[in-house]
């Protein structure tokens, strides 16, 4: 019998139970969705990147927010490190190595840990688009001179040189190395690199400690804040920024008929007969606002998402809700055509 209690009392012990109930578990979640939301900025804290999916990525000020808002510590822990300021043993090429701990407690108590490194050999740091600089004036103002004004070389006045010309085939000009180069003041990414080290620690360590990974991922987040992009010489110059979207406003939800979220259920029959009398309106608004299917959808996307959330927290009727999801659309198509007939 006491071999049986002893078996009973090991497999208690090693048995993995909650730390809280479910209804606690429910309003931890809300409460950070609502943060997400209500605090968190978008372009500041978070950034979707064009072509890389719908997740957000999770950038370093909302990482900070986060762990201020959950009443965690932050310190960073230098697991290794490599300085070698002359290149001495790496070739001749100065090599900067750091890989940092980000730890994270709570009155004292561990809850999360995570790693993140950086160094000189990522692409971003190593190399320079080398360009042709005025052996007169340093500027890298060069360029390739006009045939019906005798071709050679220009240091351009209009960006910044000093207007001296040089015969083609001057090799004070073309002998210059051009295109992807080494970065000849590497050590002045030295904090940089550390610094960045120490963000992707802390962003993962983020995600870990507040469960945000179903909110932001942090793959991405080097494209969002990187000192400089590599270059190459063929590469065209870049093109002007999309304008920003005229910023849509706050959902008015007309004459909502709240009800206990517990008693509140979907009228089925209801939805799609409202569906059926809006499907020739919304077509009609895609086509005044001069957008196709597919950007129409987005939209719809957009303010569905906005829309439902805060009908779920206020408890809203289905018709409700769906009266303020049109009405959200209508929002966003406005701002889209009032954006484009300013030319934005």
């Amino acid at each position: 019998m006491s071999n049986e209690l002893t078996v009973m009392e090991q497999q208690s012990r090693l048995a993995i139970m909650p730390i809280m109930d479910i209804e606690t578990a429910r309003a931890r979640y809300n409460e950070m969705k609502r943060f997400v939301h209500g605090v968190m900025e978008e372009g500041r804290d978070y950034g979707v990147i064009p072509g890389t999916g719908n997740k957000p990525v999770l950038l370093k000020p909302g990482a900070e927010k986060l762990t201020t808002f959950f009443g965690l510590s932050v310190r960073f822990r230098v697991v290794e490190k490599t300085e070698d300021w002359t290149g001495a043993e790496h070739g001749g090429e100065p090599f900067f190595y750091y890989w940092f701990t980000c730890e994270m407690t709570k009155d004292g108590y561990p809850i999360a840990e995570a790693d993140g490194s950086c160094n000189s050999r990522e692409a971003k740091y190593r190399y320079r688009k080398g360009e042709r600089l005025c052996p007169k004036c340093g500027q890298g103002a060069i360029i390739k001179g006009r045939e019906e004004y005798g071709g050679g070389w220009l240091c351009y006045a209009k960006k910044g040189g000093c207007g001296a010309k040089f015969k083609d085939g001057d090799t004070a000009i073309e002998g210059q190395e051009t295109g992807r180069v080494l970065n000849p003041d590497i050590a002045d990414q030295v904090n940089t690199i550390q610094k960045m080290g120490q963000k992707r620690a802390l962003i993962a360590a983020t995600l870990l400690g507040v469960n945000a990974s179903d909110f932001f991922t942090q793959d991405l987040e080097d494209f969002v804040d990187a000192p400089y992009r590599v270059l190459t010489e063929e590469e065209p110059p870049p093109s002007k920024p999309e304008p920003a979207r005229p910023e849509s406003r706050p959902v008015p939800v007309p004459e909502p008929e709240r009800v206990p979220p517990a008693q509140a259920s979907p009228d089925f029959d209801a939805l799609k007969k409202a569906h059926a009398g809006t499907q020739s309106w919304f077509n009609g608004q895609l086509t005044k606002a001069g957008l196709g299917h597919d950007e129409g959808k987005m939209y719809l996307g957009r303010a569905v998402g906005r829309t439902l959330e805060h009908c779920y927290e206020s408890g809203l009727m289905p018709d409700a809700a769906l009266k303020a999801i049109l009405h959200q659309v209508a929002i966003e198509m406005e701002a889209e055509q009032n954006g484009k007939e300013r030319g934005e």
